[in-house]
């Protein structure tokens, strides 16, 4: 599900745009993953290293404080919880 919204506002400089759009799938994989998107999306883009983000630390079993880096490809990450899907 999404909900998007724009709105042009007159005034005297060029229109202003309003988007709002919210997804059933992000709360959705914040409860399973433990991750608070947004912020780690912020982060990101503040150039945070992935290995120095708490809710990426915790997602590999590791203090969120720490600093020691991550191996992406074969650290193990902390199994989902909540409903989850199963393939095969």
């Amino acid at each position: 599900m999404a909900v998007e919204s724009a709105k042009h506002i007159e005034a005297p400089s060029p229109p202003l745009k309003r988007s709002i759009v919210a997804q059933v799938e992000h709360p959705v994989s914040e409860m399973i993953s433990n991750v608070n998107i947004p912020s780690c999306q912020v982060m990101i883009g503040m150039g945070v290293p992935l290995h120095r983000i708490p809710d990426i630390r915790r997602m590999f079993g590791l203090e969120p404080a720490g600093e020691t880096a991550i191996d992406f490809e074969a650290d193990a990450q902390v199994p989902p919880h909540g409903m989850t899907l199963q393939m095969g």
